[in-house]
């Protein structure tokens, strides 16, 4: 089954190296201007998919551009897109594919967890965003205070010799530490 989206949009898909352009090179503008006008024109009707209307399987809210995590990842999948598709290389949509569509659409469109869990391709219930506390004064002064927060260095009482002048942490297996 051979799909015919017509001349412009062929070229698309096959990223101009199917003989009928010339591979665009980095100097050259994107095949698509925006995320915008990717998703409608290359992302949409290159994905098919069985859609559920929310909670279970795979969801997709046409209002993909009013949820923020929505948004943030298509832009980056379609900055992916297009530099695979620029790169000249046969082999980079099929790891653009592997690494970037593939896991980043599974996410997108989980029914159960995913941003778009509660709408439809018909219908659209914004999301609210993960809760967070007020930061601490002086959490982020420094790049090392926050680093130590979350990847503490072993302190001199909880290492021990080992006859050289490394020291190795100790671990305390009963507090699970």
């Amino acid at each position: 089954m051979t799909l015919d989206f017509g001349d412009e949009l062929d070229d698309a898909f096959t990223g101009g190296v199917n003989g009928n352009q010339p591979t665009p090179t980095e100097d050259d503008d994107y095949v698509f201007p925006h995320v915008g006008a990717w998703v409608v024109g290359w992302l949409s009707p290159a994905t098919a998919m069985k859609l559920s209307d929310g909670g279970r399987g795979r969801v997709w809210c046409a209002h993909w551009f009013e949820h923020p995590p929505v948004h943030v990842r298509l832009d980056a999948l379609w900055r992916a897109w297009e530099k695979a598709v620029r790169s000249g290389d046969d082999h980079a949509l099929i790891g653009w594919y592997t690494y970037d569509y593939d896991p980043t659409m599974r996410a997108l469109t989980d029914g159960e967890s995913g941003p778009m869990h509660a709408c439809s391709p018909t219908r659209h219930v914004p999301i609210d965003p993960l809760p967070v506390a007020p930061l601490p004064p002086g959490l982020f002064d420094s790049p090392t205070t926050a680093s130590a927060l979350l990847h503490p260095l072993p302190t001199a009482s909880s290492t021990k010799k080992t006859g050289g002048e490394q020291a190795i942490p100790e671990l305390d297996l009963d507090s699970g530490e």
